[in-house]
């Protein structure tokens, strides 16, 4: 259990949920304060992770390599409007520690393409619509806590580099910032879903309902107890 209280915080945002949280309402209320909408926005959300991962070390040296072309490219003003995150989580699969980095993406993605296939990484990507609760959404769910067991491991393989790279857009604070509350994150933010999770959701809600069918089918058929 976290040793977090209020005025005080173990600050441990790999393994403490309460101040992973406090991080990712931090990082969200800076982007807030900086979006505007423009209409002419092409929202692509992308995920990108090595082709030949062996360990972590391996898996983020990849992701590093990205993130770096993706700084010279913002530095000389080459690469439309992006956000991004670089993420490790954890699964107890044979895959373990995974690094990715997640990316929102505000023009044309062919110039992300072809820098994550020059930085070994491979895409899954996905249209989105320009709409302000969308890129919301998206931007609130790469910046979610993740609970990572063995921690110093992380930490000494991130070795303190940046984990957030965006272009200047985001620099930028609105006229008015905007006072926000977690009951609001919580209502702008909705799940992130491929077409193949939506149908297979779809299909299984439809053979929940032919067993419900069958059950009650059955039970009216069954004397009662007695």
């Amino acid at each position: 259990m976290p040793n977090c209280s209020v005025g005080f915080r173990c600050q441990n945002v790999f393994t403490c949920k309460v101040c992973g949280g406090h991080l990712q309402e931090k990082r969200f209320k800076s982007f807030v304060n900086s979006y505007v909408y423009r209409d002419d926005d092409i929202i692509t959300y992308a995920v990108l992770k090595s082709n030949t991962i062996k360990n972590l070390e391996d898996g983020l040296e990849d992701c590093f390599t990205f993130l770096d072309h993706l700084r010279a490219l913002k530095k000389h003003n080459k690469i439309c409007d992006f956000y991004s995150r670089l993420e490790v989580s954890f699964s107890n699969n044979f895959l373990g520690f995974n690094p990715h980095i997640n990316i929102i993406f505000f023009g044309n993605f062919d110039v992300i393409f072809a820098l994550a296939k020059k930085s070994n990484l491979t895409i899954w990507k996905q249209k989105k619509d320009n709409k302000k609760e969308v890129v919301l959404s998206l931007v609130w769910y790469i910046l979610k806590f993740n609970n990572i067991p063995n921690t110093p491991t992380v930490k000494l393989a991130i070795n303190k580099k940046r984990v957030v790279l965006h272009s200047q857009r985001f620099n930028k604070k609105t006229e008015k910032t905007s006072e926000l509350t977690k009951n609001f994150y919580e209502n702008i933010t909705f799940p992130i879903r491929s077409k193949k999770e939506v149908l297979y959701r779809k299909y299984i809600k439809e053979e929940r309902r032919k067993l419900s069918k069958k059950l009650k089918k059955f039970l009216d058929n069954e004397p009662p107890f007695g």
